[in-house]
């Protein structure tokens, strides 16, 4: 299980993905059932849920507005109902689709000090475990 961005496979794809292209990224989301905050963080709610919705995706568009980030938007979000292939043990709560107008977008806000201090914070709270996965745009044939 993983609740962190892995800067060395982030520092990999940086040196070969175009700086203008845009990336998507998709998260599996596995929430706790009781959110754990440390003692120095405002709780923004009783369950790992409520502190994803209600703490870091608001802490996370605050910090990419102050950084001046714009183009990232939602394109698609959804909760689990089950899995159909792959591994039977794997269960997860939600899955979203995000899209950044570049790498360089993404890198800059889940490095900066500010998503440190306060959205980062609720995502661990958050989290019990989570994928996140590069994609760009696949061009089908035809």
């Amino acid at each position: 299980m993983t609740t962190e961005v892995n800067l060395e496979q982030l520092d990999l794809l940086a040196a070969s993905f175009p700086k203008s292209q845009p990336l998507c990224m998709v998260n599996l989301l596995r929430f706790r059932e009781s959110a754990e905050y440390g003692s120095d963080v405002q709780a923004a709610g009783a369950t790992g849920q409520e502190a994803y919705f209600k703490g870091y995706l608001p802490a996370f568009g605050q910090v990419s507005h102050n950084l001046g980030i714009e183009g990232i938007r939602l394109v698609w979000a959804g909760a689990v109902v089950g899995n159909v292939a792959g591994a039977s043990d794997e269960r997860w709560h939600a899955a979203a689709i995000v899209e950044y107008p570049n790498l360089q977008a993404f890198r800059r806000i889940v490095e900066s000090k500010a998503y440190m201090l306060t959205a980062d914070p609720h995502r661990r709270a958050a989290l019990e475990d989570w994928r996140l996965i590069a994609s760009t745009k696949l061009e089908l044939p035809g």
